[in-house]
């Protein structure tokens, strides 16, 4: 195997071609430098997603296990990331699984379809679209920002607070994840953010709970009110955190993406942008396997697993591959080509299991309805920045292009 670190910038030049290794000669892949198994074949990570001998409970205490004596942001923040549905199993995870999932009813997601269509038209009108604009800093990043919060009912919350925020918990989710020990400097950033949207967040319900409106704050508040709710206001607020430090990154990076991947492969192009209505569900989904923004989770095992002639060891961290196992060739013709013409859903980019993306549809949705405005009336798409080498998030675990100037016709 050639050395290769899953944190560094460079890794996005050699990321597939490692990714085809491991599947190929080592599926199950200890790796020192994370002191974490790899696991790249799409069969194993189904398995183990839907496994009960992995948890994903363990990772904020066995971080802290490593800490003498953290620094009191550090604590504070993880004690934030301990009510995470994503860190809990059944049943707390049951519990705050059912709570939240009335937000991204279909409903919901329609409803948010009208203003969508506005803010695209608002964000491309303030644009140049002939001399070139960055389709990130114009488009991508602010939109996915402004329909969360508009769909949460968080829009007292100035936008350049949401950026920041969101970008400061990511940061943070970053170096928690790839580091034996989290950064003192970083984690006193994020829980500043931290603070800020505590304190946010609980005005916003003050606000809904004397005020409410069809929104989907309104409705989770209602929902804390049912008697046989034992959830609090701060269980409340800490759901809305972890939602945006995903319902932000994930959107962005996946409009990034699919534009990077339109821009590289002309067939797919052509036939998107003459004929873009039928393609745009098939350009999601095909993205998600291809350059997905999300490219692995983690899990912990909860007893010895054998796998391959592999022990994997009780409490060894587990790092499932998905953007590996989106391209295995034991599951998809031609992994390596970007194809619109065939329809396929069986790509792991939302994970699997109970801990499975609540917001899959929702993210879908917003992304299909951005794009059909999006390429409305375009005719040609000039890219301005450098195709064969885009520059990447420095942030392994959301995986998307920072930098996309283009020009419009």
């Amino acid at each position: 195997m050639r050395d290769f670190v899953l944190s560094s910038p460079d890794f996005n030049a050699i990321r597939y071609g490692v990714y085809r290794e491991l599947r190929e000669k080592e599926p199950i892949y200890w790796y020192s430098n994370m002191n974490c198994w790899l696991v790249t074949r799409y069969d194993d990570i189904m398995k183990l997603l839907k496994s009960d001998l992995v948890s994903t409970s363990h990772l904020v205490n066995d971080k802290l296990l490593n800490i003498e004596k953290p620094d009191p942001s550090i604590t504070e923040i993880t004690n934030v990331l301990k009510t995470w549905m994503i860190y809990n199993e059944a049943p707390v995870h049951t519990k705050f699984r059912k709570f939240m999932n009335h937000v991204f009813i279909n409903e919901n997601i329609q409803k948010v379809k009208p203003l969508i269509k506005e803010l695209v038209r608002k964000r491309i009108a303030e644009c140049d679209l002939r001399n070139g604009f960055d389709f990130v800093k114009s488009v991508a990043d602010p939109i996915s920002a402004e329909v969360l919060r508009i769909l949460i009912g968080l829009e007292d919350i100035d936008l350049s607070k949401f950026f920041e925020w969101s970008d400061s918990i990511s940061i943070f989710m970053q170096d928690f994840v790839v580091s034996p020990t989290p950064n003192t400097q970083i984690a006193q950033g994020a829980a500043k953010s931290l603070l800020e949207m505590k304190l946010a967040f609980l005005e916003a319900i003050e606000r809904r709970k004397t005020s409410p409106k069809l929104d989907l704050l309104s409705g989770l508040i209602e929902g804390l009110n049912s008697p046989m709710s034992d959830i609090t206001e701060e269980h409340l607020v800490h759901q809305l955190i972890h939602l945006i430090f995903g319902g932000h990154k994930v959107p962005q990076y996946l409009l990034t993406n699919s534009l990077h991947c339109l821009l590289t492969n002309p067939s797919a192009y052509h036939l998107l942008i003459n004929n873009n209505e039928n393609f745009i569900p098939l350009l999601i989904e095909e993205v998600m396997r291809f350059e997905a923004p999300i490219q692995f989770i983690t899990r912990h095992a909860k007893e010895d697993i054998l796998v391959h002639g592999k022990k994997i060891q009780k409490g060894d961290s587990i790092y499932l591959m998905l953007g590996a196992a989106n391209r295995d060739e034991a599951v998809f013709e031609n992994p390596e080509i970007f194809n619109l013409g065939k329809r396929n859903k069986r790509h792991m980019s939302f994970g699997g299991g109970i801990h499975a993306c609540l917001a899959a549809a929702l993210v879908t949705e917003e992304i299909k309805e951005i794009f059909t405005q999006f390429f409305n009336g375009i005719s040609e798409i000039k890219p301005l920045y450098d195709l064969n080498n885009p520059v990447w998030s420095s942030n392994s675990t959301f995986h998307g292009i920072e930098q996309q100037h283009i020009s419009i016709i």
